[in-house]
């Protein structure tokens, strides 16, 4: 594709995902008509329109906006068109604070817990990453030590699956 028309084509899927998430906005079990969208503020259609679809749909463009943006960067200074966050660490060490939490039966102390955990797991994997490869590293470095730190978390969350206490199991 030619230069030239790079600007076309991002203004052509800017356009589409802005007429695509309009259009969701009015699918549901509840489905909204066109008509409902300039009605009183009072209907019960407005609320379900704007009180509740409408920030799901921005939430949704705001978080698929930030993977899509994240991922290029890790594209890129990997090299690796391939490359995702499992393969640097970060979603081993995600699981293994989340399954940690679940281990010590702490999850159930409130509904942030387990979240919160999984995140402070994600960014203890960035830091050992860094720590490991090493800021001014080269990219296979960085890539090394994000597989290294993949599989000691793989294995921490296997280790803590098969110590913890079964549910299940009849005693």
């Amino acid at each position: 594709m030619t230069d030239s028309k790079r600007p076309l084509l991002y203004l052509c899927l800017l356009s589409l995902v802005a007429v695509l998430a309009v259009a969701s906005m009015s699918a549901g079990k509840v489905w909204v008509p066109w008509s409902d969208w300039v009605g009183s503020t009072g209907d019960t259609s407005w609320a379900i329109l704007f009180e509740l679809r409408l920030p799901r749909t921005l939430l949704a463009l705001m978080i698929g906006a930030a993977l899509g943006l994240t991922g290029a960067a890790l594209q890129g200074y990997t090299r690796n068109p391939l490359a995702d966050p499992g393969m640097l660490g970060v979603s081993g060490m995600a699981a293994l604070g989340a399954v940690t939490t679940f281990y010590m039966g702490s999850f159930a102390a409130a509904v942030w817990v387990l979240p919160f955990s999984a995140m402070v797991g994600a960014a203890l994997g960035v830091v050992l990453l860094l720590l490991m490869a090493g800021v001014t590293s080269s990219s296979i470095t960085f890539i090394l030590a994000g597989v290294v730190i993949q599989t000691v978390a793989g294995a921490g969350v296997a280790l803590a699956l098969n110590l913890a206490p079964n549910p299940w199991a009849v005693t």
